[in-house]
């Protein structure tokens, strides 16, 4: 009887011994994590993460349609040049006087200007315009919800880990409670007070305590890889909670200005539906003609 439970001690001995080392081991990898404050995440998420980069781009772009939409209403100008080498000399150059013929010319070269000026279009070109505005306004709105989004996600990654903090150091303290209960048992097996079932029993209840603190340690780590791309990083970054409460002030100084409730969705919807009337404008007057002014201007010359 006493070799099984010199031999369950043993084993027991061992197993805290694995346990232990895994969980320094996850301390040194955490340990080289680098912590990082809420506004200094929410500074560098707004310069560096993917999809705030990529709604930036296509407001820019929205703004080009509409550069490109009023470059309609300006005339355009067209230049050309040309040469041509004839076989036979031809006359080049007006003749002023009856009789009085100028040089041939073998070469001839051609210069063309030519100015065109819209007249009318039917309105096309401003329903155009409409439709580009209204594609901007929505650009504006869902670069609004992007950034929103954005905060609201780093927001709940901080709570986690503040969550996650507390949880850690309610296990630990029940690790050492524990611990001291079973340094108390282990006097009072001796004193046979206590049945070896009884410390086994314990033993079982600090090691699921440990394995508890593993799991949170594990969920640390993956929220500090959250994190990082969150940021647009190619690295885990640990959310520092110490005055998580004294930072409130400084994620709502970053909030867009139009980040009410719903209003970047309500903007875009709006946008959705002036750009879709617009569209429907255009369409009701692609049969119209088209009236444009012209004017030209041709030089001829020789070579010389």
């Amino acid at each position: 009887m006493k070799s099984k439970n010199s031999a369950f001690f043993i084993s027991l001995f061992k197993v805290l011994i694995i346990i232990s080392i895994l969980i320094d081991s996850r301390a040194i990898a955490q340990a080289d994590i680098e912590t990082i404050t809420l506004s200094k995440a929410l500074e560098i998420a707004m310069e560096n993460n993917p999809t705030v980069n990529a709604s930036e781009h296509q407001l820019e772009a929205a703004q080009s349609k509409v550069w490109e939409a009023k470059s309609n209403y300006l005339p355009s100008i067209t230049a050309s040049a040309g040469y041509t080498l004839h076989e036979e000399p031809n006359i080049i150059v007006p003749i002023h006087e009856r009789g009085m013929f100028p040089p041939l010319d073998e070469q001839i070269y051609e210069t063309i200007f030519q100015l065109s000026m819209p007249l009318f279009n039917g309105g096309r070109t401003g329903a155009n315009t409409q439709a580009a505005h209204a594609s901007l306004t929505e650009s504006k709105a869902q670069q609004d919800l992007v950034k929103i989004n954005l905060l609201e996600s780093i927001g709940q990654v901080f709570l986690q880990a503040m969550q996650l903090n507390d949880n850690q150091r309610l296990i630990r303290a029940r690790i050492q409670s524990l611990l001291q209960r079973h340094r108390e048992m282990k006097l009072l097996l001796k004193e046979g007070r206590v049945s070896t079932s009884d410390l086994a029993l314990l033993n079982s209840s600090i090691e699921a305590a440990r394995s508890d603190s593993i799991e949170l340690d594990n969920q640390q780590l993956e929220l500090s890889y959250r994190l990082g791309q969150l940021l647009g990083l190619k690295k885990a970054l640990q959310p520092n909670v110490v005055n998580l409460s004294k930072e409130k002030a400084t994620a709502n100084r970053s909030i867009p200005d139009s980040a009410d409730i719903a209003g970047p969705m309500v903007t875009r919807s709006i946008a959705q539906l002036n750009r879709a009337e617009a569209l429907k404008h255009l369409a009701s007057r692609n049969f119209w003609p088209e009236v444009r002014g012209f004017a030209s201007y041709n030089l001829r010359s020789g070579a010389e």
